[in-house]
């Protein structure tokens, strides 16, 4: 009791003196380690009158009780059930004072937490205002905050993080801005005919703003986010000096495909909570001690099969036993992806296959032979008929069940129909026997009904979209087969006929790692090869690991003599220079300048 009374005596003490001072403090919601006496011997009436509440600045011992107005009871327990470090508290004060600012951290330093706790504050004391108009995504009547990211699987981690009606308010920047496709018709400088065109646009821009009560939007994996597409978000703004921007992300991982980060540029304007506290549940998983191996440029040996296992995760590090070709490689690691799934340890809910590279052509190791094997096994397991769809000069192979990526959103095939507005060579009769590299296993007789059933199509839609007058490029924007798919996400159907839609698509089995940024699985299994030696980089190898939830298997070179192996190499070539935040800052310095030269001179 007699602590409990010096804490209360010293808060009243710091209280009197910041009034008789006039002193105006930013206000901190930091509550004492819970002791069921504190709420019934502190009052919040005891201290100041509401809504005052009591203050707190830097120089606070860390053990002092501020307590909140009565009304935010709820909230004082919900930030009291955390025990809060440093940045984190700096993170809920610049939150509170209603300032711009980022959040850095690598993985297990309680990101996600804060966004959390900084979430729930602004909604809790009333700080962003309720929402008085609707958009296409945000809802009028709640609180003017959205929770964004460039991909949609970021978004989707962001909304199980947040609670009740804010997970509405979780969005990826193109949806925040109403990205939408505009047709044009452009002449063709050559032969002079019009043809028309497509492009993805936003539908908020300075001639249609977004409400004036968004007041507070948080970018998660802002490291993903492009300097332009930010530019773009700021002209949808009406007055983007009183809108609070919070950027969350993470330096190591894998800068924008397209583009300079914001996230980078930013680091030299606002103030920067770096988090760098690794919460003990996250020291304990192997997965986390690798990636922060990694991150520091340390070495990882691997010489022959590493199997490191605890309660809280497990690695497998599997090295090639001998040189091989990525065409031989390729083949080796289609027979264990066929074993994968035929024995089943593989969960297309929970698991993915990452891979550094695409690569078209067939067998070449990347994730679209990959992608065609994983399609192929699951699909003989189910039975599917596999259909050739002709879009454009390119021919794919997809089944009813397949799981593709669809404008980056994960769906699943539902139906495949011929497009009647289609007028090209036939495709290949739809057959079991139709393997995802366009082969029959075995002799397939087919009528030219099978092959192209002419009773399915529709006559007068055929005649219609077929003129003898009309450009070559228009006939072939239609593929031969209209596929519906299901957004897995929202259940929302839709149909893509197309042949930039479906050259657009591929299977969602196994992806680059720059396509897996901002989402978690339970296992991940990661494959590369030599041939994928320049792209080898410590945020790449970063990246993939922290994909991991409980399991990380992953097949690399290894290191033989002076040469580096894949994770030892990775280790030791940064793309963004610098191993502390003030070194990455100058490195985003000159980075910054060089943008801004370019600008200049592109005007």
């Amino acid at each position: 009791m007699a602590n409990l009374e010096a804490i209360i005596a010293a808060a009243r003490q710091k209280v009197l003196e910041r009034q008789q001072a006039q002193v105006t403090a930013t206000l901190l919601p930091v509550v004492f380690p819970v002791h069921p006496l504190l709420a019934s011997i502190i009052a919040p009436d005891n201290f100041c009158q509401a809504p005052t509440s009591c203050f707190m600045d830097e120089t606070w011992p860390d053990d002092v009780v501020v307590v909140l107005p009565a009304k935010h009871l709820t909230l004082q327990s919900d930030l009291s059930a955390f025990q809060w470090n440093t940045e984190q508290l700096t993170g809920i004060r610049l939150a509170r004072g209603g300032k711009s600012f980022i959040v850095i951290g690598a993985a297990g330093t309680g990101k996600t937490t804060l966004e959390k706790a900084i979430c729930n504050l602004l909604v809790s004391e009333n700080l962003v205002p309720i929402m008085n108009t609707s958009t296409k995504w945000l809802k009028q009547g709640l609180p003017g905050i959205v929770i964004t990211s460039f991909t949609r699987r970021a978004v989707r981690n962001s909304r199980k993080a947040v609670t009740g009606d804010l997970k509405d308010h979780c969005v990826t920047l193109h949806k925040l801005l109403e990205y939408a496709p505009v047709f044009y018709e452009v002449q063709d400088e050559a032969t002079g005919q019009v043809r028309n065109t497509m492009r993805f646009e936003p539908s908020r821009h300075k001639h249609n703003k977004l409400p004036a009560s968004l007041r507070c939007i948080i970018i998660d994996e802002s490291s993903m986010v492009s300097v332009e597409l930010f530019k773009q978000l700021i002209e949808a703004l009406p007055e983007p000096s009183k809108v609070q921007f919070i950027f969350v992300g993470d330096l190591h991982q894998l800068p924008p495909v397209y583009g300079q980060a914001i996230l980078g540029f930013k680091l030299l304007d606002l103030p920067t909570v770096e988090l760098i506290h690794i919460y003990r549940q996250a020291q304990e998983s192997p997965i986390i001690a690798l990636a922060h191996k990694i991150k520091d440029g340390k070495a990882v040996p691997v010489v022959e099969k590493q199997i490191i296992e605890t309660p809280k995760g497990k690695i497998t590090l599997h090295p090639w036993k001998k040189k091989i070709s990525d065409f031989d490689a390729a083949h080796t690691i289609n027979i264990f992806l066929r074993n994968l799934i035929t024995e089943g340890h593989f969960d297309e809910e929970e698991d993915i296959i990452l891979c550094p590279q695409e690569k078209t052509k067939n067998l070449a190791f990347g994730t679209n032979e990959f992608n065609r094997q994983m399609a192929q096994t699951l699909g003989e397991l189910r039975g599917a008929e596999v259909w050739e769809v002709q879009a454009g000069y390119v021919k794919h192979y997809f089944a009813v069940g397949d799981r593709i990526l669809v404008g980056r959103e994960d769906a699943v095939i539902t139906k495949i129909n011929k497009n009647a507005r289609y007028w090209g060579a036939r495709p290949k009769a739809p057959s079991k026997e139709l393997d995802r590299w366009g082969n029959y296993k075995k002799k397939v007789t087919t009528t030219d009904k099978d092959a192209n059933n002419d009773d399915d199509l529709d006559i007068d839609k055929m005649l219609d979209s077929f003129s003898l007058d009309a450009p070559d490029e228009d006939r072939k924007q239609e593929a031969s087969h209209a596929i519906e798919v299901e957004l897995l996400d929202s259940g929302v159907k839709e149909v893509i006929s197309t042949a930039g839609e479906i050259n657009a698509a591929q299977f969602a089995y196994c992806l680059t790692v720059h396509k897996s940024q901002g989402s978690e699985w339970r296992r991940v299994f990661f494959f590369t090869h030599e041939s994928h030696r320049m792209m080898w980089s410590r945020e790449l190898l970063y990246t993939a690991i922290t994909r991991a939830r409980e399991e990380l298997y992953m097949i690399v070179e290894p290191d033989k003599g002076s040469r580096r192996g894949t994770l030892n190499a990775a280790a030791q070539t940064p793309r963004i220079k610098g191993n502390t935040l003030a070194e990455k800052a100058e490195y985003f310095k000159g980075k910054k300048d060089d943008y801004f030269k370019k600008e200049l001179g592109s005007k």
